[in-house]
């Protein structure tokens, strides 16, 4: 039976009893070397700061910073595009009930309109001008508040 340095197994077994004779070492040092591990020199700080810099993983954080940026803005743009969808939709609705009134029989007879006078049209425009100046005026301090 051989091992697989090519000494058999019962002289190997004899010798770690006995322990190796001073010739069998010289012969081993000679044909194998010392029991040493082979040195090299140590890699400059250099190439271990490119090697650390090449690591894909210091990439991570930068493109995370960029997904989390990308995030931010566009939910601003959707925050403001609701709240303009909100300001439209409250025009349209009015818009869609005046509609309503003016051409189906049941709510025309529900609310008789009649033609406005000058004085009637001016305060209609004051009053509005005032609720939406309001209005606006409550969406800037809110998102001031937001911020």
């Amino acid at each position: 039976m051989t091992s697989t340095s090519g000494v058999s197994a019962d002289r190997s077994l004899n010798e770690t009893l006995e322990g190796l004779s001073d010739a069998e070492v010289a012969s081993r040092i000679a044909r194998y070397g010392f029991n040493e591990l082979p040195s090299s020199k140590p890699p400059a700080i250099i190439r271990i700061a490119f090697e650390v810099v090449r690591e894909p993983m210091l990439l991570l954080p930068p493109v995370v910073a960029v997904v989390i940026a990308i995030t931010l803005d566009r939910e601003r743009k959707t925050e403001r595009a609701l709240e303009a969808l909100r300001d439209w939709w409250v025009l349209g609705s009015a818009l869609a009930f005046l509609a309503l009134v003016l051409y189906v029989p049941f709510l025309k007879a529900l609310f008789p309109l009649s033609t406005l006078h000058p004085n009637g049209i001016t305060l209609c425009a004051g009053v509005g001008a005032v609720r939406l100046a309001r209005w606006e005026t409550l969406k800037a301090y809110q998102r001031r508040r937001r911020h």
